[in-house]
């Protein structure tokens, strides 16, 4: 976690090319560790090859594809109304990383 932590000091997470090269790094994961991954979802949910590269990987795939094509919008500040005690003045919600790991996931979504 230590170095995971001196990463997020400095800064270097924020950057839209850092965040780019860790979804590529996930999905080049996903397309070397393929077999593996099909032979633990076999021996975990008992799905086949087939089932697994369709209903557990593409998926995982499609949510990176995603996530890489809209990571601009994602990242940019959001306008939002400042009330009318501060009416004149503009207001926005700037989405920056604020802590050392994020982690997503869903009960159903084994990968």
């Amino acid at each position: 976690v230590s170095e995971v932590r001196a990463n997020f000091n400095s800064n270097m997470t924020r950057s839209k090319g850092w965040r780019l090269e860790q979804l590529e790094a996930f999905e080049r994961m996903l397309t070397e560790g393929e077999a593996e991954l099909c032979e633990a979802i076999h021996k975990d949910l008992h799905k086949s090859r087939f089932d697994a590269l369709w209903q557990e990987i593409a998926g995982t795939r499609m949510e990176i594809w995603e996530m890489k094509h809209n990571l601009d919008k994602f990242m940019e500040d959001e306008i939002v109304n400042s009330g009318p005690i501060n009416a004149g003045s503009t207001s926005y919600i700037q989405k920056d990383p604020l802590g050392v790991v994020l982690i997503l996931g869903a009960w159903n979504y084994p990968i």
